[in-house]
């Protein structure tokens, strides 16, 4: 390893670098006296950087993209194409060769770029590596806008290659769009629950030994096949749990059918339209601790579990309290597969899940869907016309893409888990999870709720007041909706004047 080569690793914090050369880099002069990389490709030599004057054309990079957002570059080179950025932007670096990134790393001396804490560096990333790297690091509110930029001189004769990372980035920004879009909706009310229901959720964890008798499950949804699995929900034997989820609810309990559990994670006060009905006494609800329903004031056992909300997981580390992380998939039924995975229990019937309109049917009879459209029909706007008008707005060819999202999240989700998954009929599904050990709840020495509050509220005001704070990432869910005009610190000078009312109006 030669010197050049252990500086450059150093500066990216990595132990070794395994690599073959292939001697196809020299190092050649520019005009202006640069060191330029010039590739041999066995039929040419190509220099990777302007042979007059390489630093013009970061300067001409950086007119055109501008200063400020998260910058993909594909393709190392001299860097000289980066150079220009690292002082704003957040920098991701993709080199698709790994030889040819061990030569340039012996010869030329990044040292200043790599030890920037804003620029990382990808070398030859298996498929699914970047859009994996972009879920996991990627925050719009912070980071800003995102620009892909190719090294143009490397690109020819490599589309395709460079076309596979374009595709990982572009389904990256679809995803983290997506769920931006739900955080801007949904963040001020995950803020509010949370904070409100603090004291419930220390109380009262979940805790999977209260399922340890059970060995199968039957997830109850409110899909129109519901309807056809009454008599297999009453007569399930003692080692069967009924986990019912909560637009279920109602429907179960008007045909007489009382579930073991529910499970809610809606953080929208719609959520108690599920809860109107008398509920069976020992019936559980197991809520997301982003939900309103401790405001309720049920009778029935509570129970709460976490999301990865990153308020959440400040509140269980600082407090020292642990809630089950349940957080796979952005619909209640999946989350309810999750929970059941987490108990220990291999064996799920999943019913009432069609994921389509069966007989032009949105939910089953029952459900709060259907009581409110019943509610407010008339003569000439009839029950059965406002459910398949609802349908027909939102179909094709008996389905829509929401539920078609759904069911594929399913099934990526079971594969991860070498799951197996079976389609029977009328909305039911066979399901076959790993078998896990069951855990067992961990309690470390509590902090106060109220302790917890005021040394949240003293960190927040921090940052109201314009000054940093590392728990700036509890905001960042509430902050899409402040967010205009990707002004990012303003947003979150915001969703902390908001955070502080709130401590104010329930806790002073």
């Amino acid at each position: 390893m030669n010197g050049l080569l252990r500086k450059n690793l150093i500066a990216l914090n990595w132990d070794n670098y395994p690599f073959e050369t292939a001697n196809r880099i020299t190092l050649g002069t520019s005009r202006s006296g640069l060191p330029v990389p010039i590739l041999n490709d066995g039929l040419r030599e190509s220099p990777l950087h302007s042979l007059f004057d390489p630093r013009r054309e970061g300067e001409k990079l950086l007119r055109n993209y501008g200063k400020s957002g998260m910058k993909i570059f594909i393709g190392l080179g001299g860097a000289y194409h980066i150079h220009p950025f690292s002082e704003k932007s957040r920098i991701l670096i993709i080199e698709p060769d790994r030889q040819l990134a061990g030569e340039l790393l012996s010869l030329m001396d990044y040292s200043d770029l790599f030890s920037r804490e804003n620029v990382n560096l990808l070398v030859a990333p298996a498929p699914g590596d970047t859009l994996n790297w972009l879920l996991e690091n990627y925050i719009p509110l912070l980071d800003g806008s995102l620009d892909l930029i190719p090294l143009r001189s490397y690109q020819s004769g490599r589309e395709p290659l460079f076309d596979l990372y374009s595709e990982e980035v572009n389904r990256a920004l679809q995803l983290i769009t997506t769920d931006c879009s739900t955080q801007k909706k949904l963040g001020r009310q995950w803020q509010r629950n949370i904070l409100t229901s603090l004291d419930e959720a220390f109380r009262n964890p979940f805790d999977p030994s209260l399922f340890s008798q059970y060995e199968r499950v039957i997830i109850a949804a409110a899909g129109p096949g519901l309807e056809a699995h009454g008599a297999r929900m009453k007569n399930r034997d003692g080692g069967t749990l009924l986990l019912v989820v909560d637009t279920a609810l109602p429907a179960l309990i008007e045909m007489g059918i009382e579930p073991d559990s529910v499970i809610t994670i809606d953080p929208q006060a719609i959520g108690y339209l599920h809860f109107m009905k008398k509920m069976p006494a020992r019936c559980s609800v197991l809520a997301d601790w982003g939900t309103p329903v401790h405001k309720l004031s049920l009778r029935n056992p509570l129970f709460y579990f976490s999301s990865s909300h990153p308020l959440c997981r400040y509140f269980m580390e600082r407090g020292g309290i642990f809630l089950p992380l349940i957080r796979e998939g952005g619909n209640v039924t999946q989350r309810a597969i999750a929970l059941a995975e987490y108990c220990g229990i291999t064996k799920v019937t999943l019913i009432g899940a069609d994921f389509a309109y069966p007989r032009k049917k949105p939910y089953c009879r029952g459900s709060y869907f259907t009581q409110w459209h019943d509610l407010h029909s008339v003569r000439l706007d009839p029950l059965e016309s406002r459910l398949i008008s609802f349908v027909l707005d939102r179909s094709h060819q008996g389905t829509s893409l929401l539920l078609k999202g759904y069911e594929e999240q399913l099934g990526s989700f079971l594969l991860a888990r070498k799951g197996r998954i079976q389609k029977v009929k009328d909305g039911r599904w066979e399901i076959e999870l790993q078998g896990r050990e069951r855990p067992s709840l961990i309690q470390k020495k509590e902090i106060l709720p109220r302790q917890l509050i005021e040394e949240y509220g003293k960190e927040i005001q921090k940052i109201s007041d314009g000054f940093p704070s590392p728990l700036t990432g509890t905001l960042i869910p509430l902050g899409y909706g402040f967010l205009q005009q990707n002004d990012g610190p303003s947003a979150l000078k915001r969703a902390a004047e908001y955070t502080l009312d709130l401590l104010s109006d329930h806790f002073s």
